[in-house]
């Protein structure tokens, strides 16, 4: 009895030893806890009283609300008044900066650029196929695409290449707008359709209606929908793409599949052809048969795709931005008849009335080159890395701009923490460049609200805005060269012949506010307006008419 006694008790104190060890840990666990808890709140406070300024959000949902619907670009400005150069928001878990001068986005895009070379990625972008086009993450297909862009059209002496292909599809345009003026939006789009396909694919566009280029449009149309903020909640909220397709909050995967099936429509159609009429010995020298004859007998599958994405990119990347910035000529002219005046003078002198403007003449017109450099400053064509705010604005930010073959560059994302100009980046912080605000900046433009050429000539030149409007670091733009020459000779032949007048309906006047003269979108373009078009002679309409006769 006396040894079960003393068993039972040994058992015991045993027993109670433990569960004074267990509560002894759980409690050194517990004060642990709180330390660490207690530390990290106080990093978390350090480091957020380390960010740059910004407007107060709401618990859990940060900035979202205060987001507008669209002219995102014109809420940052006003941003930029009341918190400085540099502004951080919140939206949710989704920390974005907003850099308003070119040196702090230099600094960050160029000096740093091991750690901001990226962009953010999101599910309807990676599902709906774009992101192997105009806006892929770096690596090596993004390198291929640079790389064959830059060899082909990457520099202003080797554009020479198409100049009498731009030439052409120039005079074109000028000839159907001479005779249907009322159909400027379908001009321009067709023109500038066509010159694309033709330097990609060797495609000659059917005059007037182009299924390819209509295919392309209703394409485009898509790429917008999956830019279009706040329309895909999984783009916010990752983990619902573990939901399935036939669940609610599964459906936008159906969607995103077929504008993946059209997208690959649109760059295999074109792409096969051109194989096709290589192997007939009938192909037409483009971009695609230069570089499929470069690969010869080393071009495997892979290969192949990334030339075929590449081409795609060419398109994608460049006919939206350059219908913009066309219409921006003819709105601006309008609203500038002095402007226009100058500029038809000076062609005039230099060029003469009995024939067309070509490259040969651009180093002795240096007012219409201005003329060029005011129209990229004046109406930025991608404002910001922000594309529009739909409905849920505030529900989903899709920083991503029409793409890395694209002007701005689109935004960045930090792969790790960093610090600049004293101000804490926490790792995943998202990169905005308000180039509205820099192309509007009057610390850099003397009253930027005026359209004004001048600003780029004398001895004391301002800015030039391409140093803006094609990007920031080694994401700048591969086709800028080609954007380029295509808006110069818009410009300098649409000028040489035609008046450009405004008409009974025009706008009054040229407004950067919400409503006003441009479109609120991530790609803005003029609202829709009207204009009188006429030749500024009979000899001037000879000119024009000339192509029908060749």
């Amino acid at each position: 009895m006396y040894r079960i006694s003393a068993k039972i008790l040994a058992q015991r104190a045993a027993r109670t030893a433990a569960m004074s060890y267990a509560l002894s840990t759980v409690a050194l666990l517990f004060v642990l806890a709180v330390i660490y808890a207690a530390y990290h709140s106080a990093q978390v406070r350090r480091s957020e009283a380390a960010l740059p300024p910004g407007p107060e959000g709401y618990p859990l949902v940060g900035n979202a609300l205060g987001f507008p619907a669209t002219y995102q670009w014109l809420f940052f400005s006003r941003l930029r008044r009341k918190y400085g150069d540099i502004i951080s928001l919140k939206v949710f878990s989704r920390r974005m900066i907003i850099v308003s001068k070119r040196e702090d986005m230099l600094a960050l895009t160029v000096k740093k650029h091991d750690i901001y070379p990226f962009r953010p990625s999101f599910p309807t972008w990676e599902a709906s196929g774009w992101a192997q086009t105009t806006a892929m993450h770096n690596g090596p297909q993004w390198k291929d695409h640079r790389r064959f862009m830059s060899h082909l059209f990457g520099t202003r002496q080797l554009m020479q290449n198409f100049y009498g292909l731009e030439i052409k599809q120039m005079r074109k345009f000028l000839n159907n707008l001479c005779k249907t003026p009322e159909d400027l939006d379908h001009h321009v789009r067709y023109l500038t359709g066509s010159v694309i396909l033709k330097i990609a694919y060797g495609y000659d566009a059917q005059e007037h209606h182009d299924d390819f280029i209509e295919k392309v449009d209703r394409g485009m149309a898509e790429f917008a929908d999956v830019l279009q903020t706040g329309n895909y909640l999984v783009d916010l909220l990752p983990w619902l793409n573990l939901v399935p397709v036939w669940l609610p909050g599964g459906g936008w995967k159906r969607k995103m599949h077929g504008y993946s099936q059209r997208l690959e429509e649109i760059l295999s159609e074109p792409f096969d052809m051109v194989k096709q009429r290589m192997k007939a010995g009938t192909a037409i020298p483009c971009y695609v048969t230069d570089l499929l004859e470069a690969e010869d007998e080393e071009l495997t599958p892979e290969r192949e795709y990334v030339i075929k994405t590449s081409a795609g990119s060419i398109y994608a990347g460049g006919a939206d931005t350059s219908v913009s910035s066309i219409h921006a000529l003819f709105l601006v002219m309008m609203n500038y008849p002095e402007v226009q005046l100058k500029a038809q003078a000076e062609i005039d002198s230099v060029v003469g009335r009995d024939k067309l403007p070509d490259f040969s003449d651009r180093d002795d017109l240096p007012y219409v080159e201005a003329v060029l450099k005011e129209l990229i400053r004046f109406h930025t064509v991608i404002p910001s890395g922000t594309p529009k705010l739909e409905s849920l604005a505030a529900v989903k930010i899709l920083l991503i701009t029409v793409g890395g073959s694209l002007t701005t560059g689109g935004p960045r994302c930090a792969l790790k923490d960093d610090f600049h100009d004293g101000y804490f980046i926490p790792k995943d912080t998202i990169i905005i460049g308000n180039v509205w605000e820099m192309s509007h900046d009057p610390e850099v433009y003397a009253d930027p609200f005026r359209f004004n050429p001048d600003r780029f000539l004398g001895e004391n030149p301002e800015l030039n805005p391409k140093e803006l409007f094609f990007g920031f670091g080694r994401r700048v733009c591969p086709g800028q060269h080609l954007a380029d020459v295509t808006t110069w000779l818009a410009c300098a032949m649409s000028l040489a012949v035609f008046d450009i007048q405004l008409a009974k309906d025009s706008p009054p006047e040229i407004s950067f506010v919400e409503g006003g003269a441009f479109t609120g979108e991530g790609i803005t373009h003029p609202s829709p307006f009207k204009c009188s078009i006429a030749p500024r002679s009979a000899k001037a309409e000879a000119l024009i008419r000339s192509i029908d006769h060749e």
